[in-house]
């Protein structure tokens, strides 16, 4: 029989998971499908409570969403204006209170017209289409970067193997650190990705590639799980997903080490669509490789000289004699 300090542990951890279910943000959360997206969900939540609670309080867990009113929406988009925030960064912020609204209104906890106020003062304005910023590497500065993962040392082998993936596919950082050892087909020789919005995608391997997943494999093991660990200091491997800004920091490393320090890790799928678009003027294609749900998204990387690229196309029209 439990005793007594058993069976109270026993009852608050019940109540804790009730309040839990009870939290329309919480609800919300558990039914995303992929793990970024909880995570940036959860980080905008975190992050409109404290404004909505002047620093009060930072954990959506802790607000009371039946108290929330349009009014508190829009002054939350002003103060999300005023920091300086990227108008997709408030789009996000503003969807996700929305999404919150909706499953708290399920839940019988907001009325229908409080409902309907929020729905319309958290509509953010139509986003202008961004001037294309960021750089994109030569192939002498991808080149240097490579050759600093030249030795043979476990962590030479994992970061060559992340630097490909970066340059020669285009995947994003939550790309590389979510994919499992399942998703390489060795014999097909392909890859499967899982994108934004759980959206998957399969990309042919090169030799070059598939020599280092095979390098990589002899030292990670055949094992089910994630594809990238992480290593420590010592060398040694934690049998755990690798986080994003591990990534990121390794990208760093790599760029100071061979004297290119000015660049970050979002400019290498900027090289890597910038050389698609060099190689092919389809842009769909380009879109179908990069994993983009529309292809505003993708032409937004094109660099090209378009006034350029439209006289090509016209001085290079020739009418046949039998036109």
């Amino acid at each position: 029989m439990c005793s007594n300090e058993s069976f109270d542990a026993l009852v608050s951890k019940y109540d804790s998971t009730q309040d839990q279910l009870k939290n329309p943000a919480q609800s919300y959360l558990l039914g995303l499908k992929t793990y970024n997206s909880k995570l940036t969900m959860e980080s905008r939540l975190n992050d409109a409570v404290v404004h909505l609670t002047d620093g009060e309080s930072s954990s959506y867990l802790d607000f009371d969403w039946r108290l929330l009113r349009s009014e508190d929406v829009e002054e939350l988009k002003n103060k999300l204006m005023q920091k300086g925030l990227s108008p997709s960064t408030i789009a996000v912020t503003m969807s996700a209170i929305r999404q919150v609204v909706r499953v708290a209104h399920e839940m019988k906890l907001v009325t229908s017209d409080e409902f309907m106020r929020i729905q319309r003062k958290s509509i953010t304005e139509k986003k202008q289409s961004k001037v294309p910023y960021g750089c994109t590497l030569t192939l002498k500065e991808v080149r240097a970067l490579f050759q600093t993962c030249d030795d043979d040392k476990y962590i030479d082998i994992r970061d060559r193997l992340i630097l490909e993936l970066l340059f020669l596919y285009g995947l994003a950082c939550f790309e590389i650190t979510g994919l499992m050892l399942c998703n390489v087909d060795f014999i097909g020789k392909t890859l499967t990705v899982s994108g934004r919005g759980g959206r998957q995608r399969e990309i042919p391997l090169v030799e070059e590639a598939l020599t280092s997943l095979e390098r990589w494999g002899n030292i990670r093991g055949h094992h089910p799980g994630y594809l990238i660990y992480p290593i420590s200091r010592h060398g040694k491997l934690k049998r755990n997903r690798i986080s994003n800004h591990a990534i990121y920091m390794i990208f760093k490393r790599r760029c100071i080490e061979a004297n290119l320090e000015n660049y970050t890790v979002s400019d290498a799928k900027r090289t890597f669509a910038a050389r698609l678009f060099d190689y092919s003027h389809d842009a769909k294609l380009v879109q179908s490789l990069m994993g983009h749900a529309t292809l505003d998204s993708t032409v937004r990387y094109d660099r090209r000289n378009l006034d350029e690229l439209a006289k090509q196309a016209v001085y290079s029209y020739k009418i046949g004699s039998s036109f």
